[in-house]
């Protein structure tokens, strides 16, 4: 099997971050031998990952340990680096090993309004870079290699590898809970699980939920993640005006997306960007309607399974808001469709087979015995 160290800047509980774990895990329990490196890494991912059988090694846990750590990564078959910034810190080794490096792209938009100076300094080098620096690229979506293509990034191997969802979100085949319960008189409950950035739409989903209301719509609208708190003065300030008993329930961030998911009968995704949305995959999974905007790789991910809207078009996200809350079969028919597309689609073995068909792009056979 194959040697596989994982490059990151920050180790923290995130889209890509998460995802870098379901990989790593499914990579061991597959036969690989795994390590991962981050300049700081959070006790949850890291125990996460630890518990999975994967070596991590944090600059936070010791700066010699992590430089050998890092020196040492040359040598393995695969050097698995995520994001812009994880590029470059994985970049420096290149030149010195047998490594073959692959990046992983977890973002649509390279030129994305929402992104900082920094980043996009950082976006700017990587893309001259990506020619040199690595064997292959990965992309979350068609989406993002279509958008990442018009910004000038190029490669000769370029391969979408599709996000996974965890096996523990996916609803029993079966048993799939369709929605708002009949005897509630169709008042659902709305969930959106996000953070305060303006890719995601906040803005758009509070004014979505206004003119819900307005139509006399029924229900109740949950917007959980970072930055979703009343301590969020500029989304307090969106919110203000609506009736104390209509306003959107802010709970904050949170470490149990399960029971999230189990909270809420449709999941609402307004963002204005979105590489491989893994929310949405994961609220389908968990056997929930869906509503998102048709950006980025949300398409790739809801099929037919779901009602797809135009970006920005609070007016459009709150017809298909009425219409789905409305209709309680629609809800249960988008639910099972959702599951089972997500458990055909995106299964953590299916992500780990399609990345050692990459790995063996570059030249590293994943079945071969670990040098």
């Amino acid at each position: 099997m194959a040697h596989v160290v994982h490059i990151i800047p920050v180790l923290a509980p995130g889209g890509a971050e998460n995802q870098l774990v379901t990989l790593a895990c499914g990579q061991r329990a597959a036969g690989h031998r795994v390590e991962v490196l981050a300049l700081t890494s959070d006790p949850r991912s890291s125990n996460e990952l630890e518990a999975g059988d994967c070596r991590v090694i944090s600059a936070r846990g010791g700066v010699r340990r992590f430089l050998t750590a890092y020196w040492r990564s040359r040598r393995a078959d695969i050097a698995h680096a995520w994001m812009y910034h994880g590029f470059l810190l994985a970049l420096p080794l290149r030149p010195f090993g047998r490594a073959k490096h692959v990046w992983s792209i977890r973002r649509t938009n390279p030129r994305s309004s929402g992104l900082s100076l920094a980043t996009r300094s950082v976006i700017a080098t990587v893309r001259t870079l990506a020619r040199y620096g690595a064997h292959a690229l990965i992309y979350c979506s068609g989406a993002a290699r279509r958008e990442h293509s018009r910004a000038g990034f190029a490669h000769p191997i370029e391969v979408v590898v599709h996000n996974a969802v965890p096996d523990g979100l996916f609803a029993v085949p079966g048993q799939v809970a369709g929605g708002a319960d009949e005897s509630r008189d169709n008042v659902a409950v709305f969930g959106c699980l996000t953070r305060w950035n303006p890719d995601k739409g906040v803005d758009v989903v509070v004014e979505a939920w206004r003119r819900f209301l307005d139509a006399g719509g029924r229900g109740e609208l949950v917007l959980a993640g970072p930055g979703m708190t009343a301590a969020n003065h500029e989304l307090q300030a969106l919110i203000d005006d609506l009736a104390a008993d209509t306003r959107p329930r802010l709970t904050g961030a949170t470490d149990d997306v399960a029971a999230f998911y189990a909270a809420i009968d449709i999941y609402v995704s307004p963002s204005r960007t979105e590489g491989f949305p893994n929310v949405v995959a994961e609220a389908m999974a968990a056997g929930r309607a869906v509503i998102a905007t048709d950006v980025g790789g949300t398409r790739e991910v809801v099929g037919e399974a779901g009602t797809l809207v135009r970006s920005e078009d609070p007016e459009a996200l709150a017809a298909a808001m009425v219409r789905v809350a409305g209709d309680a079969t629609l809800r249960t028919t988008l639910a099972a469709e959702g599951s089972a597309r997500c458990r055909r689609l995106f299964r953590t073995t299916t992500m780990v087979e399609r990345t050692d068909t990459v790995y063996e792009l570059v030249g590293v056979t994943p079945s071969a015995p670990t040098r």
